[in-house]
């Protein structure tokens, strides 16, 4: 099956239309939650390999918002070990940048410990598994790439109704406490039992696109570098 690629603003517009919502915070919020639930639906069966350079504060670096895995830290293409694995092994020590680890902090920053204050507000690059991103110039805000399926869509616009109601939300229509599966986004979505929702079928309408269809797809087929994000709104710690 040949799948084309969309921003996540096609899945927001989605929900608005379907279900009548206005756009206000929630907004800046729905891109944690559209890869919550491609994460959900396992649409993809790898994430690839994305490299992004960022900005430090005071040794602090604010993770990119996609990033699921850390795969290897580096400033001036010298490697930075985390704390607990910096290595021992001499024959390859060229490679690393001496006396300087990294430690994570929380899901979306890191501390780098280092003698060198370059880095106390250098630029570090850091090769990740993640969501290919794209900044939606509509809402400032970095957006994730999906699959063009409209199955998928649809799950995704009733998983961001899902997140609302659970905040506290109100609609008219739907609600987490009906009994009817219709009205109800969480049967809608999970199905009962976990069969037959669309998180299912969305699935099932993919087929699980391998990370190459991905790349391709979002037509970067090299890791893609993504500049300084201190302009953009990021949703780290917008659940």
């Amino acid at each position: 099956m040949t799948y084309r690629i969309v921003n996540g603003e096609s899945a927001i517009a989605l929900a608005v239309d379907m279900f009548n919502i206005s756009i206000s915070d929630w907004v800046m919020r729905s891109p944690y939650w559209i890869i919550e639930a491609l994460d959900d639906t396992k649409v993809l069966t790898s994430l690839p390999v994305i490299s992004a350079e960022i900005t430090g504060d005071d040794y602090i670096y604010t993770l990119p918002c996609d990033l699921k895995s850390i795969v290897k830290v580096t400033y001036k293409n010298y490697i930075i070990p985390q704390h607990n694995n910096v290595t021992n092994d001499t024959n390859n020590l060229r490679e690393y940048l001496v006396g300087a680890s990294y430690t994570v902090n929380g899901d979306n920053t890191i501390r780098i410990t280092s003698a060198d204050r370059n880095l106390k507000d250098g630029t570090i690059k850091v090769y990740y598994r993640g969501y290919i991103t794209q900044l939606s110039e509509l809402y400032n805000v970095e957006m994730p790439l999906i699959p063009d399926d409209e199955t998928l869509l649809q799950a995704i616009a009733h998983y961001i109704l899902l997140r609302l109601l659970m905040r506290g939300y109100k609609h008219p229509i739907y609600s987490l406490n009906s009994n009817n599966q219709i009205t109800n986004p969480y049967i809608l979505y999970h199905g009962i039992g976990n069969t037959g929702g669309l998180k299912q079928k969305a699935r099932n309408s993919v087929k699980s696109m391998s990370k190459e269809e991905y790349l391709a797809l979002a037509g970067k087929l090299n890791s893609i570098v993504v500049t300084n994000r201190s302009n953009t709104i990021d949703f780290n710690g917008t659940m």
